[in-house]
């Protein structure tokens, strides 16, 4: 922070703009580093709502057979909504009736 306080100071001096008092710049400082954090906090949070809501991961099954018998694999998620969840137990249930 120091280092922001003797930029901000030097570039002040320059521009002949008053200064601000330490104490003064330690409260500006922590304003504007708290704009800055809600700023990145709400852009990462759209980006992690579009992906995971809006436009989620696709997951697909893949299918070996030898003629006789079938078997399905479902790729899988660790941190996936309900409804992905929902869709995997509905798939087992259909593979099931339908042996």
């Amino acid at each position: 922070m120091m280092l922001f306080y003797t930029f901000s100071y030097i570039w002040r001096s320059l521009k002949g703009v008053a200064t601000f008092h330490i104490i003064d710049y330690i409260h500006y400082f922590i304003y504007k580093i708290t704009i800055l954090i809600s700023i990145i906090t709400l852009i990462l949070a759209g980006l992690f709502f579009y992906s995971n809501t809006i436009n989620p991961a696709t997951m697909n099954q893949y299918t070996l057979s030898n003629g006789k018998k079938e078997v399905i694999f479902q790729e899988m998620i660790h941190i996936g909504r309900q409804n992905f969840y929902d869709n995997v137990v509905q798939d087992i249930y259909k593979y099931k009736q339908n042996n």
